[in-house]
């Protein structure tokens, strides 16, 4: 089995191997965080060269640049394992500072983030996250309004409250199972770092548009903001980088998937 350890050519090699042996090509394909795993499955089952090739296609179709019934749209839907991308969030550093019911909330935050089906969702979820992770304080302002942060945060209290029904066991036992695991898994953090050679339009519109509009609304209010945690901001950011794999805007585009991606079984690093 394809996993972190192995090397982008090696995983290459080995599904062109097994797609010569005719076997048909997936529509879609569910794996973990793997940059070498997911460039291979691009080369492999998509016309697109590379991951960050494909990345890109993913934003022009979102954005309505491409015609999302052109044949340019990949040939594979390309996704990453819910419950692979939920285990590192978990193991971001700013998080092992914060109380446990803050914790929780952020993280099903990401958890609807996952769960989102369109591209404008998503940065509306990511534009009250960021709003709330820096403003220090929230409540009412002197003006006698609700600050940002206080609107905000009800936005994202009941966003979760309602947006996680239909897989909240799943989404708690995959919590649970990342507590339990004391393996950092710094890999991906590294890997990342691989994408950083070229412009990601993804990553590039969470920090350069909506983490930038998100600095107009703090505001001074009357009480502390418990959820002020803005050191978490950049592994958010990084994140966005293969937003159209662990989230669910791309399922429109297609016209097929599950709204959360999860293979039968998780592998153990």
């Amino acid at each position: 089995m394809g996993s972190e350890k192995h090397n982008n050519l090696s995983i290459s090699n080995w599904l062109l191997n097994w797609i010569s042996s005719d076997v048909k090509k997936p529509k879609e394909t569910v794996c973990d965080n793997s940059l070498a795993l997911l460039s291979a499955v691009v080369q492999s089952f998509t016309q697109y060269s590379s991951l960050l090739v494909y990345i890109r296609v993913c934003s022009d179709l979102l954005t309505k640049e491409l015609n999302s019934n052109s044949h340019l749209v990949p040939w594979c839907f390309v996704r990453i394992n819910m419950a692979h991308f939920l285990k590192i969030c978990t193991k971001w550093t700013p998080l092992k500072t914060v109380p446990r019911r803050v914790r929780e909330i952020i993280l099903r935050v990401i958890g609807l983030l996952i769960k989102c089906k369109s591209l404008i969702e998503a940065q509306s979820l990511l534009h009250s996250l960021f709003v709330v992770l820096i403003n220090e304080t929230s409540g009412i302002h002197k003006n006698g309004q609700e600050t940002p942060c206080e609107i905000n945060f009800k936005i994202l209290v009941d966003a979760i409250s309602t947006g996680l029904v239909l897989f909240e066991q799943q989404f708690n036992d995959i919590l649970a199972a990342a507590e339990s695991d004391d393996e950092a898994r710094n890999f991906l953090e590294e890997e990342y770092e691989g994408l950083n050679e070229y412009d990601n339009p993804f990553q590039s519109c969470a920090e350069n548009i909506i983490y930038n509009r998100s600095e107009s609304s703090i505001q001074e209010g009357s009480a502390l903001n418990p959820l002020y945690l803005p050191t978490l901001a950049p592994y958010i950011i990084k994140s966005m980088k293969l937003l159209p794999l662990w989230s669910g805007i791309m399922i429109s585009i297609f016209g097929y998937g599950d709204d959360i991606s999860i293979s039968a079984a998780v592998e153990s690093s």
